[in-house]
C-alpha cells in the first residue's frame, strides 16, 4: 500500500513538472485555436492545491490561451519568400476595410487589437485580437521603407473563439531589372554619359544613351538623371520596362539661366547677406516624353538660391526649362520682394528680371460680416494667385502665404509690404475634424482678388466675410444605413467644397457663401458601394440625406493583339453618353490585369494606350446597379501618336483625346511643354480647356497607324 502510495506521488510530482515547465515555455504557445480545453490536474488532496503555483500562471504568455467565446485571434508568420527565414521589424495591421480613414496607433511589441499597428519580431511573428464576424483586410509593411515586399489581403469573418494562423511570404531581393533609353527632347540623339543616380549603385548611360537598372518589383526607386547642359531630370522605375525592347524613352530638355538684378536693395547689400530665391512648386517632371500615361512620373519641388553681388546681379544656372519658377529676395528669415505670377524660361534661354525691393505697397483695410458689422481678431492670409486662381481657399494653402494679418477692435488690418501684382485675400482656412459641428462665427475662407499697381504706396480693400453658414445631412446606404467615412462635396459655379462624414454618417460642410450647392457623396472606402445622384441644396440647409447606390464592379485584362501577352497600360474609362461624367484613369498591372469597382450603373468604355502607341478600345460595356463584369479583354494594336504643344500663356490646359464618344487619353499639358498621345487611327476629336474651363478649343483630326502628327494649342484659338 505505501509502495502504491509512494508511486502514485511520484507520477503526482512529475505531472506538476510537466505542467509547469508547459505553463513557462514560449514554446509551448500553440499555433491554432485548441479543439477544447487542456485538461487540468486533478487535484486528490489538499497538500497538491497548496502547491500548485498561481503566481506562474500569471506568467503564461497570452498567446498560450485560446480567445475567448466572445473574440477571436489572428496569428501572422511572415517568412522571406526566397530563404522562409523569419522577417523581423515588419508592421502588421488590421482593420476593418469599411471603416474609413483613421490613425492607426502603433504600439511597442507583436501583440494588439483590431486597428493597432503591432511589429513583427525576431520570429517574424505578430498577434491580433479581434471581435468575430467583421471581414477585415490584413495589411503588413516593412518598418523601413521598401526594406521588402508589402502585402494586402482581404479576410473573411472569424468566428467566435476561431485562432487563425496565416504565413505571409515578402520578396526581399530584387526580382526585376528596368531599361531606359536616355536622349535628347530637342534632336533625339541618343545621350551617352548621363549620370543615373537613386538605384542601388551610381550608373551612366552608354554610347547609345541606355542604361539597366536593378530593380524590385516591390519598390518604387526614383531616379535622378543629370548629363551636361540638361536639366535634372526625375524618373520612377516601373513595371512594363523589364527587357532592353522595352526601354523607356526619356528625354531631357536643356537647361535655362535666370538672372536677377536688384534694384533699391543697396541698405540691404550693406547690411547682410540678400539672396534670390527660386523655387519650383508641384511641377511635373518626368524624364519620359511627357505624354506618356502609362508611366509614374515624378513631382519636382526644388529650391535654387544665389547671393546678390555688390552691384546687385545674382544667376542661377541649371534650372528646369517652361517649368512655372517662383521668384522672391530675401536677407535672412525677411522676404524683402516677391514676384505675384511666376516665370517660364525656355530649353537653353537666359532671362534677365528686374527686382525692386523699394517697390512694395502698404495693403489696408476693414472686414465687415453680411450685416455690415466689423469682425475683430480675424486672422487674414494672403496669397498667390497663378494664372487660374482658387477663390474658396483651403487649409493647406497655409504654405503659399506671402503674408498674414489680424484684425483690430474696428476690424481693420494692415499688410505692410507686399509686391505688384494680383494676390488673394481672404480669412484664414481651417481644418475641421470629419462630421463635427462648425462654429457660428466661423468665416467662409474665399477670396477677393486685390491688385496692387507698379509704384503703389497703399491699397486699400474692404473684405466681406460669411460666418457660420453650412450644410449638414446624413450619408446612407441603399438599406437606409449610415454610411462612414464617405467623402462629400458641394459645387456651386466653379467653385468645389468637400469634406468627410463621420462614423455616423452625418456630414458638416462648410463654412460656405450663401447660394445653391450641387451635393454627391463618394463612399471610396466602401468597395460595394457607388457614388450618391446629386441634390441641390441651399447653404444652411439641414437634414440633407444624399443616398448612395449598390456598386458595380468590372474586372478587365490588356493584352497585345498579335502576341495574347499581358501589358502594362493607361485606361481612360468613361460613358460616352454622359460627357461631363468622372473619367478614371486606372493603370493595368504588369500582366495586363486591372478592376474597378463602386461604379454606377451604365454603358462603359474602355480605352488603353501605351507610350510606344499600341491602342485598344472596348466599347458597349453594360454594367447594371450593382453588377459585376469580368473576363473582360481589350486587345490592343499600333496606332498613331498625337503631340500636343501648349504656347500660351496660362499654366497649362488640359488635353482629351476622344473617338466616337469615347475618351481615349487626357492628360494636362502645361505651357511652353507639349506632351505626345497614343490614339487610334481613323477620326478623333481633341478638346483643350486653357486655364482649367476658361476656354475650351476643339479640333477635328484624321490620323494613320504609325504617323505622328503636331498639333499647337494658343491662347487665341
Amino acid at each position: 500500500m505505501a509502495r502504491k502510495l509512494a508511486l502514485l506521488v511520484l507520477v503526482l510530482l512529475v505531472a506538476l513538472a510537466f505542467w509547469l515547465w508547459k505553463g513557462s515555455s514560449p514554446s509551448a504557445v500553440p499555433l491554432a485555436a485548441p479543439e477544447a480545453p487542456a485538461a487540468q490536474p486533478r487535484a486528490l488532496d489538499s497538500a497538491q492545491t497548496e502547491i500548485a503555483p498561481k503566481p506562474k500562471r500569471a506568467e503564461i504568455p497570452s498567446a498560450a490561451a485560446a480567445p475567448s467565446a466572445n473574440s477571436a485571434r489572428l496569428v501572422v508568420l511572415c517568412k522571406a519568400k526566397e530563404t522562409g527565414a523569419p522577417l523581423a521589424a515588419q508592421h502588421v495591421s488590421l482593420f476593418n476595410p469599411h471603416g474609413g480613414a483613421q490613425i492607426v496607433p502603433q504600439l511597442e511589441g507583436a501583440r494588439g487589437k483590431l486597428g493597432d499597428r503591432v511589429t513583427t519580431g525576431a520570429d517574424g511573428r505578430a498577434e491580433i485580437e479581434l471581435p468575430p464576424g467583421i471581414a477585415t483586410m490584413l495589411q503588413v509593411n516593412p518598418a523601413a521603407h521598401f526594406a521588402n515586399a508589402s502585402e494586402r489581403r482581404d479576410l473573411e469573418a472569424f468566428s467566435a473563439g476561431e485562432q487563425r494562423e496565416l504565413v505571409i511570404e515578402l520578396a526581399t531581393r530584387e526580382d526585376a531589372h528596368f531599361y531606359a533609353r536616355v536622349t535628347s527632347r530637342e534632336t533625339h540623339a541618343p545621350i551617352a554619359g548621363a549620370e543615373i543616380q537613386g538605384g542601388p549603385s551610381p550608373l551612366v548611360t552608354d554610347a547609345d544613351g541606355r542604361f539597366d537598372v536593378a530593380n524590385s518589383s516591390w519598390s518604387m526607386q526614383q531616379l535622378s538623371i543629370a548629363a551636361a547642359g540638361y536639366a535634372v531630370t526625375l524618373v520612377a522605375a516601373q513595371p512594363g520596362h523589364e527587357t532592353p525592347e522595352k526601354a523607356l524613352p526619356i528625354e531631357l530638355e536643356h537647361a535655362c539661366t535666370l538672372v536677377g538684378l536688384l534694384q533699391g536693395g543697396g541698405e540691404s547689400l550693406k547690411s547682410g547677406r540678400v539672396w534670390m530665391v527660386v523655387t519650383t512648386e508641384g511641377y511635373r517632371l518626368t524624364g519620359q516624353d511627357p505624354s506618356q500615361l502609362g508611366s509614374i512620373m515624378a513631382e519636382y519641388d526644388h529650391t535654387w538660391r544665389a547671393e546678390f553681388d555688390a552691384s546687385g546681379r545674382a544667376e542661377i544656372a541649371g534650372l528646369v526649362p517652361n517649368a512655372p519658377l517662383r521668384i522672391s529676395v530675401t536677407a535672412g528669415p525677411r522676404r524683402l520682394v516677391e514676384l505675384a505670377d511666376p516665370i517660364t524660361i525656355p530649353p537653353g534661354a537666359t532671362r534677365e528680371v528686374e527686382l525692386k525691393v523699394a517697390n512694395t505697397c502698404k495693403l489696408t483695410g476693414i472686414v465687415r460680416d453680411d450685416s455690415g458689422a466689423v469682425v475683430p481678431g480675424l486672422t487674414l492670409w494672403l496669397l498667390r494667385t497663378g494664372s487660374s486662381p482658387r477663390l474658396h481657399v483651403e487649409f493647406y494653402e497655409a504654405d503659399d502665404r506671402v503674408g498674414d494679418a489680424k484684425t483690430d477692435e474696428q476690424g481693420r488690418f494692415t499688410i505692410p509690404k507686399v509686391s505688384p501684382g494680383t494676390w488673394r485675400l481672404c480669412p484664414e482656412a481651417k481644418m475641421y475634424r470629419d462630421g463635427a459641428p462648425i462654429p457660428a462665427d466661423a468665416a467662409a475662407p474665399f477670396a477677393i482678388l486685390v491688385e496692387i499697381q507698379t509704384d503703389e504706396a497703399e491699397h486699400q480693400v474692404e473684405l466681406v466675410v460669411h460666418r457660420g453658414l453650412t450644410i449638414t445631412g446624413k450619408v446612407l446606404d441603399p438599406e437606409g444605413k449610415p454610411v462612414n467615412n464617405a467623402g462629400v462635396g458641394g459645387r456651386t459655379g466653379e467653385t468645389w467644397v468637400g469634406t468627410s462624414c463621420g462614423e455616423d454618417g452625418t456630414f458638416v460642410l462648410g463654412p460656405l457663401l450663401p447660394g445653391s450647392y450641387t451635393l454627391d457623396a463618394s463612399p471610396s472606402f466602401h468597395k460595394e458601394l457607388a457614388d450618391s445622384e446629386d441634390v441641390q441644396a441651399e447653404a444652411g440647409a439641414h437634414d440633407v440625406v444624399l443616398r448612395v447606390g449598390g456598386g458595380g464592379k468590372l474586372s478587365c485584362r490588356v493584352v497585345d493583339a498579335k502576341s495574347g501577352e499581358g501589358v502594362v497600360a493607361q485606361i481612360a474609362v468613361s460613358v460616352p453618353a454622359d460627357p461631363l461624367g468622372m473619367i478614371q484613369m486606372p493603370t493595368s498591372n504588369p500582366d495586363g490585369r486591372f478592376e474597378l469597382t463602386g461604379l454606377l450603373p451604365g454603358t462603359y468604355a474602355l480605352c488603353a494606350t501605351t507610350h510606344d502607341g499600341r491602342v485598344g478600345c472596348l466599347r458597349g460595356v453594360e454594367l447594371a446597379a450593382g453588377g459585376d463584369l469580368h473576363d473582360l479583354v481589350i486587345q490592343i494594336q499600333p496606332g498613331a501618336k498625337l503631340r500636343v504643344r501648349y504656347t500660351g500663356a496660362k499654366d497649362f490646359c488640359s488635353t482629351l483625346v476622344y473617338q466616337d464618344g469615347a475618351v481615349v487619353a487626357t492628360d494636362g499639358v502645361e505651357k511652353g511643354t507639349s506632351k505626345t498621345f497614343s490614339a487610334p487611327a481613323g477620326s478623333v476629336k481633341v478638346v483643350c480647356h486653357i486655364g482649367g474651363k476658361l476656354k475650351k478649343v476643339v479640333r477635328e483630326l484624321t490620323l494613320k497607324a504609325g504617323e505622328e502628327q503636331e498639333l499647337v494649342i494658343k491662347d487665341e484659338d
